[in-house]
């Protein structure tokens, strides 16, 4: 993967993508032998083989699911950020992007990461309609460890960690249902967190320090080049 310079066109492979080919024929391979076995020590071994099979389609499933992610979870171009998910999309601008940092527990403390890249944004707008409400839907679940931090550490009350279905007002547009629960909750983590968006690390390419590198490395390029225009 090349990393050039401004214009950039840089796609990022997940590392929970990877081995999912693997692990599905691995889980295949495993529920054909152990059907087979079945077939002779079936009444002897039943329980056994139940539990094995049980275990060979989990396997099977994960490999699946794994097969199922976007090729690319991220794509970083001239324009800005994209985030590529089964359940859909969310596009943000570099210009509209405040900062990026990592994600801790407490802002004021010097605690260890959580596994996230956070991004904080100037405007919610562009984020409320580029992203897609099955997706929007899936992330407010997705954020679930996030809300437990915050609740653990006080940052959040506990009526403010209930997804909040109330319309949720932006520059004069009223977002209903998952999209603006998503929008009620981005507020809320970022009131936690100081940041609005986060980027699991297993749905990165590199380690988070590299890649939080080349986000600030993308935002700073973007200013360098309105500044020249």
């Amino acid at each position: 993967m090349s990393e050039g310079k401004h214009p950039i066109h840089i796609k990022i492979r997940a590392i929970n993508k990877r081995n999912g080919i693997f692990l599905t024929l691995l889980g295949s391979l495993l529920i054909i032998v152990l059907l087979g076995i079945g077939q002779f020590w079936w009444h002897e071994f039943k329980i056994q083989l139940i539990f094995l099979l049980m275990a060979s389609f989990v396997v099977w499933f994960l490999g699946f699911l794994k097969i199922k992610e976007p090729t690319y979870s991220y794509e970083l171009t001239q324009d800005g950020l994209t985030h590529h998910h089964r359940c859909g999309r969310w596009f943000v601008n570099w210009q509209n992007i405040q900062r990026v940092g990592e994600v801790k527990p407490d802002l004021l403390g010097p605690q260890h990461r959580l596994a996230y890249i956070g991004i904080k944004l100037k405007d919610l707008q562009m984020l409320a309609q580029t992203i897609s409400p099955r997706l929007a839907n899936r992330l407010l679940h997705e954020q679930k460890p996030l809300l437990v931090v915050a609740l653990r550490h006080g940052q959040l009350k506990m009526p403010e960690s209930v997804i909040n279905f109330e319309p949720f007002k932006l520059n004069g547009v009223v977002y209903r249902g998952p999209l603006g629960a998503f929008l009620h909750r981005t507020q809320a983590l970022q009131q936690a967190f100081g940041y609005h968006l986060y980027l699991a690390d297993d749905t990165l390419d590199r380690d988070p320090d590299s890649f939080l590198q080349l986000l600030k490395a993308s935002i700073k390029a973007e200013q360098s080049s309105l500044a020249g225009e």
